[in-house]
């Protein structure tokens, strides 16, 4: 296809053959539990602090299993029993499907074997008559194609005229992705450094990444601020003085404590000023060194 649409997030592979093996007779739970515990590892090597957490591992504890398998029952939040957690936990690591260690506040989880089993080149058994299969699908594949492309062309006209709004359509939301590319990236490093200095906030779970919930609404705000006439380094300019602004002796927690999300930028004071402008006003005139705090 020319025009793919891919799937944001990456993906996890999950073999047939756990149907054979012992945990596909195990509560559901505990099924439940390791299938998450596999999609919350690395796919590749992550920094943290003065740690490096490798492919296949991840900084988690119970509290974070049991709310990232939470769902509702009409307006009341269900979550697995701590008991529930910690016996899947003991049950995955005493077979050796995933090891972990305790760390300050939580457990470093390893799951055993990851690199095998994410490699999809450990599944290609496709022999010389499937792959001619394949090829030979591909080129009526593309007669079908150009088949299809001139009946279009013999469409009505308003068949024509939508199939138009629809190519513009799909142009606009690429270049809508191709601009929001750098406020993802400022809304990314806003928020790692928030959560780095130990602040809290209920969508600091997990590894923070461009398709996080919390970076891709911070990183709407400040589109939106900026399709409102502000400037991309007036914007940064804006970050870098809520990250520096810890605060005074009178009391005052300061803007890094009171902005810990970026969704808050655009809500109204009592006078009307959007919280923004109110810190853009704030800021000195004149700085005689510019301080990065990783936005930079």
């Amino acid at each position: 296809m020319s025009n793919n649409v891919y799937i944001p997030g990456g993906y996890c592979l999950k073999a047939r053959c756990i149907q054979n093996s012992e945990i596909a007779h195990t509560p559901p739970y505990i099924r439940e539990i390791f299938d998450w515990l596999v999609k919350e590892v690395n796919h590749k090597d992550y920094k943290m602090t003065d740690k490096v957490i490798r492919r296949g591992q991840c900084v988690r504890d119970y509290n974070d299993i049991r709310e990232g398998l939470s769902w509702f029952v009409g307006f009341r939040k269900e979550k697995y029993k701590k008991w529930q957690v910690a016996k899947a936990v003991k049950w995955l690591r005493d077979r050796d499907m995933i090891r972990t260690q305790k760390l300050t506040r939580k457990m470093l989880f390893t799951v055993v074997n990851y690199n095998y089993y994410q490699d999809f080149k450990n599944y290609d058994l496709r022999n010389e008559n499937e792959s001619n299969a394949e090829s030979n699908y591909d080129s009526n594949t593309d007669s079908v194609a150009k088949s299809a492309t001139k009946a279009t062309m013999k469409a009505p006209r308003e068949q024509r005229g939508a199939s138009r709004i629809n190519n513009t359509t799909k142009k606009n939301q690429k270049e809508k992705a191709s601009n929001m590319t750098p406020f993802l990236d400022l809304s990314l490093k806003f928020h790692c450094k928030q959560k780095a200095d130990d602040l809290s906030h209920q969508d600091f779970i997990g590894e923070l990444t461009q398709q996080s919930k919390i970076i891709i609404n911070g990183a709407n705000e400040l589109y939106a601020l900026h399709k409102s006439g502000e400037s991309f380094e007036d914007i940064k300019r804006v970050l870098d003085f809520i990250l520096s602004n810890t605060g005074n002796n009178n009391g005052w927690a300061g803007w890094k404590k009171n902005v810990v999300s970026l969704r808050s930028l655009r809500n109204k004071s009592k006078n009307d000023e959007m919280k923004y402008f109110q810190i853009k006003n704030q800021i000195p005139a004149k700085k005689k060194k510019p301080v990065g705090y990783g936005l930079r």
